[in-house]
């Protein structure tokens, strides 16, 4: 890595303006991050971040001196990247940073097998993965914070291209004799069968490959018209 590690480690955090988003984005502990940070403020001889301001929210104001910095810091992050796509092009393979976003569900149980495929694959490939809901995702590859999102809905920005990248599959289980067939209160004092518009509901929401947040988002209303409890 051609970046020095201390500087980019400040960049994180400054980036992030928190200490805790920044040992998330680094896999490093909060604690590690802070000495990083201080080594380098001491090896500099100035204060490029002011802890004072967090107000105990684990936020930071950066200081004169670390806004200079932190302009030569990425100016250097974007010259090592050119460097190594260059020195990679040479023996043919793809390298540089992919800065990635996922809804929860999906880094949780897609990208490791995937990504553990694809860097091995491509080895001069580094990647930083944030993790949030959906409509997280959309923000931060819309500021530019990430590159590409993955999430299991539709955002709701038009600004986004959308493209599908795979399906998946729920399955509804139910005990033998489901409280959905039974009959529910309306709100209104009214009695009335609901199986055939919650199981539409369910089928819909299963059928659509939604995630737990689009699947419960989905199946809410079937909650409240209809008497199914939903947990």
């Amino acid at each position: 890595m051609l970046e020095n590690y201390r500087v980019q480690v400040f960049r994180a955090v400054a980036e992030q303006a928190s200490f805790r988003r920044a040992a998330e984005q680094l896999h490093l502990s909060q604690p590690s991050v802070s000495q990083h940070v201080q080594l380098l403020e001491e090896e500099l001889g100035v204060r490029l971040l002011d802890r004072s301001e967090a107000g105990g929210s684990g936020g930071i104001q950066i200081t004169p001196a670390g806004e200079l910095l932190l302009d030569f810091a990425r100016r250097s992050s974007r010259l090592s990247q050119q460097v190594l796509k260059s020195l990679a092009k040479l023996e043919g393979q793809p390298a540089g940073t992919l800065k990635l976003a996922a809804s929860t569900t999906v880094a949780q149980y897609l990208l490791p097998r995937v990504l553990g495929n694809f860097l091995k694959a491509n080895p001069r490939i580094r990647m930083t993965v944030k993790s949030g809901n959906t409509e997280q995702v959309a923000a931060w590859v819309l500021s530019g914070e990430a590159e590409l999102g993955l999430v299991e809905g539709p955002p709701k920005s038009k600004e986004l291209a959308v493209e599908h990248f795979m399906h998946d599959q729920l399955s509804l289980i139910v005990p033998p004799q489901p409280s959905l067939g039974r009959p529910a209160d309306d709100g209104c004092g009214a009695r009335r069968h609901s199986t055939p518009d919650a199981r539409a509901g369910l089928r819909n929401a299963a059928c659509n490959g939604a995630g737990p947040a689009q699947s419960r988002a989905a199946l809410e209303p079937v909650d409240h018209c209809h008497g199914a409890r939903l947990n």
